[in-house]
């Protein structure tokens, strides 16, 4: 038993990581590359991305003044809906397949079904791992509660976000230097976030969802 949570989390992403990576092996045709997006101008789909992270920005700007929908219940994921609709929007209008957001559809349904069993073997890791922890079936129990399925809709579309902004960097600046810069630019905002919030909200936003 790991007594730090840290360790725990650690060890159930490590799991899902490796497990990805064997069955990745062993089914290729279940992620098979599709073709690179090359745009003929991309920095100019770089500046609609950057155009539509603003607008995310902004409207997220409307959530935290309490602007958009109440905070509770389903109204909530409709919220992340909202604040995310530019990246979505943005696909619409350049006419870009989901395959530029790193979405390929075919077979869709399989990789569904191989991320939801990773992600219960995860979740039995992380019990067995972190010392104190709920059963198994209790930690799988809260993890999937009605009450939380904003915060898939929420990492959902931030992940879309993400993949949006890395493919056009990619084409224009080129896979590594893509890799190098945006996940900088990301922790930095991400920190500068987080530094602004105060002690309460700091701990609240990031582990009042976590299984004890």
């Amino acid at each position: 038993m790991i007594g730090s949570q840290y360790f725990a989390l650690l060890a159930g992403y490590g799991t899902a990581m490796i497990g990805w990576l064997l069955l990745w092996r062993a089914m290729p045709g279940l992620w098979a590359m599709s073709p690179p997006f090359a745009p003929r101008h991309p920095w100019r789909e770089v500046g609609w991305a950057l155009l539509a992270a603003a607008a995310v920005l902004g409207i997220g700007w409307l959530w935290g003044a309490d602007m958009l929908l109440p905070r509770t219940g389903p109204s909530e994921a409709v919220n992340q809906l909202i604040i995310y609709s530019p990246f979505l929007l943005l696909l619409a209008i350049r006419r870009q397949p989901l395959s530029s957001a790193w979405l390929p559809m075919r077979r869709v349904w399989l990789r569904i079904l191989v991320g939801l069993g990773l992600a219960l073997v995860s979740l039995l890791v992380f019990t067995l791992a972190r010392a104190g922890s709920a059963s198994s079936t209790s930690v799988i129990t809260q993890v999937y509660a009605p009450d939380h399925l904003v915060h898939a809709v929420q990492v959902l579309l931030q992940d879309v976000a993400i993949a949006i902004l890395f493919v056009r960097c990619a084409a224009a600046l080129g896979a590594r230097r893509a890799i190098l810069l945006l996940p900088s630019c990301l922790r930095s905002l991400m920190f500068r976030r987080w530094c602004r919030a105060g002690p309460t909200h700091r701990v609240s936003g990031i582990w009042s969802w976590m299984p004890r």
